[in-house]
């Protein structure tokens, strides 16, 4: 699963307004937020050199919410 944020003009909902949503809606903690970030790195067409700093992003805001 990832999330997406597609025709903004007209359906509004940015893609933080559609995750907090998502949040709020189904009372997701932040491991189960991070789940749908990493599905987004992995299915982006990005090389695994510019995967490795955006998983690290994630894992690192993961940590810091403990």
């Amino acid at each position: 699963m990832t999330i997406n944020s597609d025709d903004l003009a007209h359906f509004g909902g940015y893609l933080d307004d559609n995750f907090r949503g998502l949040q709020q809606t189904f009372v997701l903690d932040d491991p189960a937020m991070a789940a749908p970030l990493r599905n987004a790195v992995h299915a982006a067409f990005r090389t695994d050199t510019r995967r490795a700093p955006l998983l690290e992003d994630i894992s690192s805001w993961l940590e810091a919410q403990v």
